[in-house]
């Protein structure tokens, strides 16, 4: 599946408008100021919304697999008195800047504390596609100034941090491609050719979450020569590849599930109960491909309503609870023009996706379960920065792009030597041992499976998150 990749020649590209010219290399001071008008529309938007929202009354059944739409109702209401110029200036008390790299002008968070600490590292933060830059705050004045909160590593002196924290390019306040073409591959060149004009010779890399460790780990297969170490959480072992092969993998290891003699549908005794809950059938090209895998048992002569329900099962998890490569199932535009139209949907479908990072089984939760790891200002400032920026229609473009790049399937089937530090949360639905990373990443110094945490955890667990980026890169460089 994981193969070595030789070296590749990346050329340069511009997705800039109009014709191809030099980019302004300075590197701009840039803050964030949005007008009270847009944040006014925004919370008029959220009221009207969840007013005429109508849904269907249940026994309950829809809440058992579903983010509660009372909660997410209820939540929408602390909007009324949610003060975005106060957040607004915390968020400025970071030094942020752009500058131009390949057309696009590139946002990104910068500190260091370089009269203070000697031995200074650069480390560059990647976030996943349903958050922002702005998921790293509680960890940047940790990793910029560890004295100021008793960290103290470092063999040969105290390790502190330069940390740089973008938007990906193409996402958030960094510039959209004003040209097709702009996929994962190209956000880690432009990546890459950031920590170059930083000045940064050597430089550790971390992503979180399927996404942000699949741009961390293409980061690291770019430029190898600079990345000292790559850091990851819960990194997708899937390679980017169709939807047809997307449907085969799951569907057999949820065949696996589905067979197990302790599965709950399979115990289920009154199945009409079930049919209830899953009335969704499959289509004819879904029914294709999983007859290929299971041939006769899936044959329409076969076809039981036992078998039929588990496949119905299978086709819900499949949608939604998929990997961000699944993602391109959405039509990135028809994902733009419910943004734009629904704030009510932007916030529900955001909060959904929360919660799933934090923990799979949310679902069994209760309605406030996401308190338990957030603060209410934290979920509706993460709602509010991607409604502004468009992020989310914006990367759903990015993985279209990806997809439809040829050199996509070599880089993701590409093996990684960069020294690795992999961290698992155990409220991830795959635990999946060492051993099957290392598939992939061949030189794991560092493998940490931790009691609880989520794709969020520096938002969760900034310590703790701390602590493992902190001894891994103590581990290599002293």
């Amino acid at each position: 599946m994981f193969r070595y990749v030789g070296r590749q020649d990346f050329q340069d590209d511009y997705f800039g408008e109009g014709l191809t010219q030099a980019d302004d290399e300075e590197i701009y001071e840039f803050s964030i100021d949005i007008d009270n008008k847009v944040i006014d529309r925004f919370k008029k938007k959220i009221k009207d919304d969840f007013s005429d929202l109508s849904y269907p009354v249940t026994d309950g059944t829809l809440q058992e697999k579903y983010l509660d739409i009372d909660y997410v109702k209820n939540l929408s209401v602390h909007f009324e008195n949610f003060n975005w110029k106060q957040h607004q200036y915390f968020i400025n008390t970071f030094q942020h800047f752009r500058t131009e790299i390949e057309g696009l002008r590139v946002h990104f968070v910068r500190s260091a504390f370089e009269d203070t600490y000697k031995k200074i590292i650069p480390l560059l933060l990647l976030h996943d596609w349903t958050t922002s830059f702005w998921s790293y705050y509680k960890v940047i004045p940790i990793f910029s100034n560890p004295n100021r909160f008793g960290f103290d590593f470092g063999v040969r002196g105290q390790i502190a941090f330069d940390v740089i924290i973008p938007s990906v390019p193409g996402t958030g306040f960094s510039d959209s491609p004003a040209k097709p073409g702009f996929g994962l591959i190209e956000a880690a060149r432009i990546l890459c050719k950031l920590m170059k004009r930083l000045k940064t010779e050597h430089f550790f890399v971390h992503g979180n979450g399927p996404f942000g460790s699949t741009l961390a780990t293409t980061v690291t297969l770019i430029c190898p020569e600079t990345v000292r170490g790559l850091h990851v959480i819960n990194p997708t072992m899937e390679t980017f590849v169709t939807r047809e092969h997307q449907i085969l993998r799951a569907a057999a290891s949820m065949y696996e599930q589905f067979t197990a003699a302790n599965h709950p549908l399979i115990q289920e005794k009154n199945n009409d109960q079930i049919f209830k809950k899953w009335p969704i059938s499959l289509d004819k090209q879904e029914f294709f491909h999983l007859q290929r895998i299971f041939g006769a048992f899936v044959s329409d002569s076969t076809f039981s309503p036992t078998r039929m329900l588990k496949f119905q099962y299978l086709r819900v998890e499949l949608l939604l609870k998929s990997t961000f490569t699944n993602s391109l199932v959405f039509n990135p535009f028809f994902i733009e023009i419910a943004y734009a139209s629904s704030a009510a949907g932007t916030m529900s479908f955001l909060l959904d996706r929360w919660a799933l990072g934090t923990d799979p089984n949310y679902q069994n939760k209760s309605v406030q379960y996401l308190h338990h790891f957030y603060t209410v200002d934290e979920l509706l400032t993460n709602t509010l920065l991607c409604w502004l920026t468009r992020s989310t229609p914006r990367i759903l473009e990015l993985f279209t792009q990806t997809a439809l790049n040829s050199l996509s399937a070599e880089m993701f089937r590409a093996t990684v030597k960069s020294p690795t530090a992999i961290l698992i949360t155990f409220d991830k639905r795959e635990k999946k041992a060492r051993d099957i990373f290392e598939y992939r990443y061949f030189n794991i110094s560092r493998f940490t499976v931790v009691e609880s945490g989520g794709d969020y955890y520096a938002l969760q667990k900034p310590q703790k998150f701390a602590e493992d980026i902190y001894g891994f890169v103590e581990s290599i460089v002293g």
